[in-house]
């Protein structure tokens, strides 16, 4: 609560954290959770993100407690924002098997689709490979793009040209 007992509260408590990190898992957005007047606003929920990445103090005393747990919270937060994407990809299925409405149904698709490809690259994103080439560093650097929609529509291709297809 804020100071007086009175409003949003500002401080961190581990509650808080993982109350906002399992609503985020369940698939609500962080700005829904933060309009709940229970919860803090979304700018202390990132200053809170943002001040786990504190590195140790220079004396070598390690973190205070204060920071150990904003750093616990952080770890929370970012692999919660993880698991968001997965439910929202789950999601699709549902949204693609309910819809009355194609044009309603593929916002909601694209807009999961579009937000699992950026917190969840490797597993949801249009799959860019970079590859460098090159002898010990020496010599020209090349760069390979390949996203994975060419790769599949290329194996599907040839799927369909195969003898005895």
């Amino acid at each position: 609560m804020a100071v007086n007992g009175i409003g949003r509260p500002h401080s961190f408590k581990a509650e808080t954290g993982d109350a906002i990190c399992e609503r985020l898992v369940n698939g609500e957005s962080l700005r829904a959770i933060c309009r709940d007047p229970e919860m803090p606003t979304v700018g202390v929920v990132l200053r809170w993100v943002a001040e786990g990445d504190v590195p140790a103090d220079e004396s070598g005393k390690g973190l205070s407690e204060a920071h150990t747990a904003l750093r616990r919270f952080r770890e929370q937060y970012l692999r919660a924002r993880q698991e968001q994407a997965d439910v929202l990809a789950d999601e699709i299925i549902d949204i693609a098997d309910r819809a009355t409405d194609p044009q309603i149904a593929r916002l909601q698709i694209d807009s999961r689709k579009w937000y699992a490809g950026k917190v969840r690259p490797k597993v949801y994103g249009e799959g860019i490979a970079l590859r460098h080439t090159g002898a010990d560093g020496a010599g020209a650097v090349q760069v390979d793009v390949t996203a994975k929609s060419a790769l599949v529509d290329g194996i599907l291709d040839a799927m369909k040209k195969a003898p005895g297809q």
